[in-house]
């Protein structure tokens, strides 16, 4: 199935409209397989459509991630989006800033302890980490 039309299933799934600018949004997303600012994606939308305004954009962004079709995460204080397939979340080397996706299934554990632990019922559904990348670490001379 072409990517296009996963993407339409989607939002047919989700019971959307299929809008082109909503369907312009999802495929920048989708084929950026990484966060996008929504000037980013403002800019990928507009050269698809020169005469979107960044106000039908930024309802697109919202509607869809509303339905569970996208992600908005803030990271360093920025609001930024991605494609949702499969949960995950990231290391981020404080560094070179190279970034990383871990699966969601890696902090199944550290999940349940801490719920165990604190009595909290936490949402994971987005963890950020920062540290030092292998090759950051090794110039760094720690351990």
């Amino acid at each position: 199935m072409a990517c296009d039309e996963m993407t339409a299933q989607g939002l047919k799934a989700a019971g959307q409209r299929l809008t082109p600018i909503r369907l312009s949004v999802l495929g920048a997303l989708r084929h950026a397989r990484r966060h996008m600012t929504p000037a980013e994606v403002i800019d990928q939308a507009m050269q698809a459509y020169p005469h979107v305004t960044p106000s039908t954009v930024y309802r697109a962004l919202s509607t869809l991630r509303d339905v569970g079709l996208i992600k908005e995460t803030r990271r360093g204080g920025d609001t930024q989006y991605e494609w949702l397939e499969e949960p995950h979340h990231h290391l981020t080397c404080r560094s070179c800033h190279d970034e990383v996706s871990v699966p969601h299934a890696s902090f199944a554990s550290a999940e349940r302890k801490i719920e165990a632990d604190s009595g909290y019922r936490i949402d994971l559904s987005h963890v950020s980490l920062t540290g030092l990348c292998p090759e950051c670490l090794a110039e760094s001379g720690e351990k």
